[in-house]
């Protein structure tokens, strides 16, 4: 009625993308989003209207959620540059542009960049729109989690914990955010070397995200690997391995064999099985597909070199 490329369709077609995102199809929400994207960009001029920074934005998670951290990167740097530019740098929408942006940089192993830009954005989110908003409360997720990436684990506790009451709070226990918590939480307390915790945190994590979004949503998918993790490192590591199989072969299914999840999916089946069996061959080879994956300085990286499991934090986000 209106045309494809009216704004009317494009919101219609940006809330598509957002559903299939939701629903964990991100190969779908990516397609949307880049038909606006580029639907937006082919009018001149038009790089900063709201429309076009909101599908470039939303186009840069895509890319974070298949796996391609460096283009996601590339991409949110000029898009929090042009937020910040056309609504000034404290407004809410040049801070969101700056919290996914650093969520990439900690995705491709940039913690140490992210750290600044997450502080700054919770700090004015907060003076700004208060501690409990949504967005304020997203970047305090991925605030804690960097904390975490980075060793100050007793801070990314703290940081949590307070998401995961706010969460429980105004969306109750089995919403998805407050369910993410919960298995970010087992990663700290992995940190904490408190295995009884972490493993009873990630069994109420897969266990009930598994029970709201479904088995092969990569939300769940990330859940159970996670509890497999933790089962192996409490001793029983028949039964982790073979969770940890069944999960990559879902995660090869669901995103595919070159996404970074399924490569650190077989990293963590490949040393679920050196424990059992001893050194296997595969390994070198996982190594090089992580570092053509991930870059050969990664985080990720190093930890499979040092025979150390690849757990996996989640970063929900009302973007």
């Amino acid at each position: 009625m209106l045309g494809n490329d009216h704004p009317r369709t494009l919101n219609a077609l940006n809330n598509l993308a957002s559903s299939h995102r939701l629903l964990g199809d991100y190969r779908a929400a990516r397609g949307y989003d880049q038909q606006v994207y580029d639907r937006q960009r082919a009018v001149p001029n038009n790089d900063r209207n709201p429309i076009t920074l909101r599908a470039a934005s939303n186009l840069g998670r895509d890319l974070r959620e298949a796996g391609e951290y460096q283009r996601s990167v590339n991409l949110l740097r000029g898009v929090a540059d042009d937020y910040a530019k056309a609504f000034g740098a404290d407004s809410r929408y040049a801070l969101n542009a700056s919290t996914n942006l650093a969520v990439s940089l900690r995705s491709a192993g940039s913690a140490d960049e992210a750290a600044p830009l997450l502080q700054t954005a919770y700090e004015r989110l907060t003076d700004s729109i208060g501690p409990d908003s949504p967005d304020t409360l997203a970047c305090r997720l991925s605030w804690s989690l960097n904390l975490l990436s980075m060793g100050d684990t007793s801070r990314a506790a703290a940081e949590l914990s307070g998401v995961l009451e706010a969460y429980e709070k105004s969306l109750g226990p089995l919403h998805p955010h407050t369910l993410v918590c919960v298995t970010n939480m087992s990663a700290v307390a992995r940190a904490e070397q408190d295995s009884a915790r972490a493993r009873t945190l990630a069994e109420t994590a897969a266990r009930e995200i598994s029970g709201v979004l479904g088995n092969e949503h990569p939300y769940a998918l990330a859940a159970a690997m996670n509890l497999a993790i933790v089962t192996a490192e409490t001793g029983e590591m028949q039964q982790a391995a073979t969770q940890m199989a069944k999960i990559t072969a879902g995660l090869e299914q669901v995103l595919g064999p070159d996404h970074p999840d399924t490569v650190r999916g077989q990293a963590n089946l490949a040393l679920a099985r050196r424990v059992r069996r001893g050194p296997v061959v595969a390994e070198e080879e996982i190594s090089e597909r992580l570092k053509m994956r991930l870059g050969p300085n990664h985080p990720a990286v190093e930890a499979f070199g040092e025979h150390r499991y690849l757990h996996r934090v989640l970063d929900p986000h009302p973007f």
